[in-house]
């Protein structure tokens, strides 16, 4: 007699009460959950599981979670301390429960396992406070996108917008009420925290003050406002002293505030901006900013801003010790809240976490949401009167910190790693008389995570964002005060001849020196890491000094150049150089580029040969014009493929549609940018031209640095 065959549904049944149950956890359950899901249709395996599952509850009821008498109704509330809103029930005792943070301005820190239902928990918080409590504005920074869902609920009120794509904050100007030089001074500070700056914090302030001082806005704040692009162009023109520290320190800002605005988008380009208090905290709203595009060094940055905006807004207005109206979730926030962020403060507490602990004086309170205990700030954790810990956690490290933050004798600590998914341990401090911590089962949330898809949220949310604030930045040529000071210092070179007109007589080279300069004609390709390796230099440093007087000489020129996320510093040697040593310059020692174009001709034909690409040519020319590709080789699949080093956009179309010609032996083309916003940019510039549009099945753009090794 054959087994009977199980159904779709009943699978389906089985393997969300294993979940529910955190049965999963278990290897031999796991192992039989696996088939099922692979023969879904197979009666003995379904049976089995289920009988497994039975005696893993019975197991689990039977244990001991060591936790204190279980709270009752009377334990938890009294008539003047009720819960904000519901969302799920103590698991032994079936006790309604909800967090009460409105009243006291509290925070909430809520952790756990990937995927234990942290997201849930959050989303049944503000959702029960949006149908409860209309006077509440709710912001949640989202680093991950899980709470795009949240456009799927009607309301003038509610919006989900990418932050990077679409909207331009304004931060550099202040919030109504306070001094232009003390906001300057927060702006320079949590830039220069968060990118590791501090010494260059003097010199940041003075470039935004004297900004705002040419751009007239501290006399009239209705002008239009430099931006970070403004301030970043302002200090690339200033041409002060290449030597000593105040060298260092500006080089270094350069650089960050370079990759702080190629990772940031449109946040900073804006000369007036979105005022995130002003413009999306309405009462009874949700705003979500959706920040899954942006590396956490520039979250950091924006979320420390619009939070010190929303809370200096209300000290100015004089708000103090009043219930909640704004909450603030963070969510994964070890990325923006991280212990070594307060260990590297001046302070000891990081800029942001100082801005949590001084919120709930302003009405302001926060959900953060940490996955790994161990690297979240603990000034942060511990100004929390409400804790979370959600579907368990699985790394000894983070569930000794659970233990200390829930207060569990050691006994009770197995118990962690045995919630299940949706069911919480939960604490909370000063806001009743029960005190211990005790479990409570949590409703599912009332919206799903894919209730709404990109398209449909572009759709409702892009007008919400018309009449908006959103003009782009100011070029400083608009402003002659600014080009004539730039131009006065750049025109102050120390001289080059003696005061007498004669000839000053070159002075020698150490021996070091002209090693270096040696090595840098012989390996025009190298990285300057590179370099000290081959020549045997411990300290980068010291590389770094020798090339800087042969540059002062006039023998080299120093070029920085970001390619992705990292910089790479080349030595270009001069016909100065080149005289020195006695030798003339080799005739293909720089292309028809730049330096750095030649150098990644050169490093990706160098790549491609190492990675099994055949028929690696340089300048190889294509189709019936004889038009020079960069690169060109042959895949390890045989597809005759070309590269062209894009460092301008001039001549983006006319390459692809040269290289791409009918009759061409190129059937693939590949651009290679610095960075990931110049390869949109290309991108834009080919799907915007008819022709190039049509070869775009064919064309990849790509960043260069993964070609480069």
């Amino acid at each position: 007699m054959p087994s009977p065959r199980v159904s779709y549904a009943k699978v389906a049944a089985i393997l969300r009460r294993a979940n529910a149950i955190g049965a999963n956890r278990d290897p031999v359950i796991s192992t039989y959950l696996s088939q099922l899901e692979n023969d879904p249709r197979n009666w003995a395996v379904a049976q089995t599981v289920s009988f497994m599952l039975d005696e893993y509850e019975a197991e689990n009821a039977s244990m001991p979670n060591h936790l204190a008498a279980p709270p009752s109704l009377d334990d938890l509330y009294n008539p003047q301390s009720l819960p904000d809103a519901f969302i799920g029930r103590t698991t032994e005792t079936n006790v309604p429960y909800g967090p009460r943070m409105v009243e006291n301005c509290s925070s909430i820190a809520i952790t756990g396992i990937t995927g234990g239902g942290k997201t849930s928990a959050i989303l049944n918080i503000i959702l029960g406070l949006l149908l409860g409590l209309k006077r509440i504005a709710i912001l949640i920074f989202d680093v991950k996108g899980d709470f795009n869902c949240v456009a799927s609920l009607a309301g003038p009120d509610i919006r989900v917008h990418r932050l990077r794509e679409e909207v331009p904050l304004r931060l550099i100007r202040p919030p109504v009420g306070v001094p232009l030089s003390s906001w300057l001074a927060r702006v320079a500070t949590y830039i220069c925290e968060y990118r590791g700056l501090k010494k260059s914090r003097h010199l940041l302030l003075d470039r935004l003050t004297r900004l705002c001082t040419h751009f007239g806005v501290d006399q009239d704040p209705t002008r239009p406002w430099p931006s970070l692009f403004n301030v970043f162009d302002y200090l690339s023109g200033m041409k002060g002293s290449q030597w000593g520290k105040d060298a260092e320190y500006r080089a270094s800002l350069l650089n960050e505030m370079k990759g702080l605005l190629e990772d940031s988008g449109r946040v900073f380009d804006t000369s007036d901006g979105i005022d995130v208090d002003e413009h999306f905290l309405a009462p009874g709203g949700i705003t979500v900013l959706r920040m899954e595009t942006l590396p956490a060094p520039a979250q950091q940055v924006v979320i420390s801003l619009v939070v010190d905006r929303i809370i200096a807004a209300r000290a100015a207005r004089n708000i103090h010790n009043i219930p909640l109206e704004v909450l603030v979730v963070l969510d994964e926030a070890q990325q923006v809240l991280s212990r070594r962020a307060d260990f590297e403060s001046s302070n000891g507490i990081a800029p942001l976490a100082m801005q949590l602990l001084r919120g709930r004086e302003s009405g302001v309170g926060f959900i953060v949401a940490p996955h790994l205990l161990q690297e979240i700030s603990q000034a942060v954790l511990s100004a929390a009167k409400t804790m979370f810990l959600v579907g368990g956690l699985s790394d000894s490290t983070s569930i000794g910190i659970a233990v200390q933050m829930m207060n569990l004798p050691h006994e009770a600590r197995t118990m962690i790693p045995r919630l299940g998914r949706g069911q919480a341990l939960v604490r909370e401090i000063g806001l009743g008389n029960y005190t211990d911590a005790f479990l409570v089962n949590l409703d599912p949330p009332p919206i799903a995570k894919d209730a709404i898809d990109e398209p449909t949220r572009e759709r409702l949310m892009t007008p919400k964002l018309a009449g908006l604030p959103a003009t782009p930045s100011k070029p400083l040529t608009d402003y002659p005060a600014i080009m004539a000071e730039l131009h006065t210092s750049s025109s102050k070179q120390p001289p080059t001849t003696p005061s007498g007109g004669g000839a000053a007589a070159p002075a020698p080279l150490s021996q070091e020196e002209e090693e270096l300069l040696l090595d840098c004609a012989r390996h025009r390709d190298d990285w300057m890491k590179e370099r000290r390796v081959r020549l045997n230099i411990r300290d980068y440093k010291v590389l770094v000094g020798r090339a800087k007087i042969l540059a002062g000489r006039g023998l080299v020129k120093l070029h920085d150049e970001r390619l992705g996320r990292n910089t790479f510093s080349l030595v270009e040697v001069t016909d100065v150089g080149w005289n020195y040593l006695g030798k003339p310059r080799p005739p293909h020692y720089i292309g028809h580029g730049s330096l750095l174009h030649t150098v990644l001709i050169s490093r990706v034909a160098r790549h491609l040969a190492a990675n099994k690409w055949t028929r690696v040519q340089t300048e190889f020319a294509v189709g019936g014009t004889g038009h020079p590709v960069d690169v060109f080789a042959f895949s390890p699949a045989g597809v005759p493929t070309a590269f062209e080093i894009t460092l301008s956009y001039s001549n983006v179309v006319s390459n692809a549609v040269r290289t791409l010609t009918p009759g061409s032996v190129v059937t693939a083309l590949v651009f290679l940018c610095k960075v990931q916003d110049a390869c949109r940019k290309v991108e834009a510039i080919l799907c915007q031209d008819p022709i190039a549009v049509t070869l775009m099945g064919q064309i990849q753009v790509l960043r260069a640095d993964g070609f480069i090794s």
